[in-house]
Parts: C-alpha cells; sequence; structure tokens
C-alpha cells in the first residue's frame, strides 16, 4: 500500500511496532517499586518532547517527509494526518500516572502493554469472525484471559481487580477509540469509582 510520501503497515515495521509496544510493560514493572514523582519526571517532559514533534511532522512538509520515510513502515495509515500510538500512549500513561491512584495505574498499563498487545497478535493469526470492526473472537477472549491473569496478581482486592480485567475487555471493543488511550483511562476510572463506591482504601 504505497502513497505519496511513505508506505504503511509493511510486515516487518508492525512486527516492531508490535515488540515496542510490548517493551512499554517496563512502565508499570518500574513503577511497582518506583514513586511518582520519578515517574512523571520522566514521562511528563518526554510526552510534551512527543506532542510537539508530532505537531511539527503533521504541518511542515519536510519534517513529515523525513518522519514518513523512517517510520512509515510501522504506521498504520491513519496516522499519517494523527498523533501516533506512541504519543497517544505517552498521553494516558502521562495521565493515569501522575494523577490516578498507583495500583490502578499499574493495572490499566498492564492491560496495554500485555493484554492488548497479545490480542493483536492472536487476532491477526487466527481471528476470522469480527465482533465489531477490526475486534475478533479469538483476540477479545486472548485480551479476556490475559487480563484476568494480570488481575490475578494485582494487588488490588480481586473483587476489583477481576471485574477490572472484563470491563478493560469491554473497553477494547470500543471503536473508533485508540486502545492507548480509552484502556488506561476509561478503564482507570470506573475502577476509581468503585473503589471509592465500595469503600476500598487505595493510596494515590
Amino acid at each position: 500500500m504505497k502513497t505519496k510520501e511513505g508506505r504503511f503497515s509493511t510486515k516487518k515495521g508492525i512486527i516492531v511496532r508490535k515488540i515496542l509496544h510490548l517493551a512499554t510493560v517496563l512502565v508499570p514493572i518500574y513503577y511497582i517499586s518506583g514513586s511518582k514523582a520519578s515517574l512523571v519526571r520522566v514521562l511528563f517532559p518526554l510526552t510534551g518532547v512527543f506532542i510537539i514533534a508530532e505537531v511539527v511532522r503533521l504541518y511542515v512538509r519536510p519534517a513529515r517527509q523525513i518522519f514518513l520515510r523512517i517510520f512509515g513502515p510501522m504506521l498504520w495509515e491513519d496516522e499519517e494526518k494523527g498523533f501516533t500510538a506512541a504519543t497517544r500512549w505517552l498521553i494516558s500513561a502521562s495521565i493515569v500516572c501522575g494523577y490516578f491512584p498507583k495500583d490502578i495505574a499499574i493495572f490499566t498499563l498492564f492491560f496495554v502493554a500485555i493484554s492488548d498487545t497479545a490480542a493483536y497478535t492472536v487476532g491477526s493469526w487466527f481471528g476470522k469472525r469480527e465482533i465489531v470492526k477490526g475486534k475478533t473472537v479469538g483476540g477479545t477472549f486472548t485480551f479476556l484471559v490475559t487480563a484476568i491473569a494480570i488481575a490475578v496478581f494485582s494487588p488490588l482486592p480481586k473483587i476489583i481487580s477481576i471485574p477490572g480485567a472484563v470491563i478493560a475487555t469491554l473497553v477494547e471493543l470500543i471503536p473508533r477509540y485508540d486502545d492507548n488511550l480509552s484502556i488506561p483511562i476509561i478503564t482507570g476510572i470506573i475502577l476509581w469509582i468503585m473503589t471509592w463506591a465500595m469503600r476500598i482504601p487505595i493510596s494515590l
């Protein structure tokens, strides 16, 4: 699929993309023993740099051409005229790590790194029957199973973590929303409300 300025979604490019996506698991792993302050000191400036870089490449044609020449094979075609998934992930990670309770932030970021990657992999290889556009039965089932596995090991009470896995799976099915934004933020807000409603103490 060639365009005037680049080539999108090549097989090799998407493999690299998914490896990098899985590598985001390092953020919640670090956060388990690290502090909120030390993490946001990295995430906030990095997010700002990515946003500025995105604006430049979206509105400065030479920058766009260079960007697409280098990163085009890793992009979905709709990212040509909008923020990339990497920037969207940085925005959501900054929000949940900076302002959400720590255990909820860690929990939701694990979903994005592990469950979303696993769902895409299984859905691409074996998914034939779609639930909604771009979401297959096999991929969704894989997301749910891996999310429940994450929930079992979460420090959150099981009355919160197990439903949280189901909620994240349902959020992942929402069409037209980037999973990197919707899963951490929407799932995190719902879980935060649940902990408040059930009077479950949770540290910020």
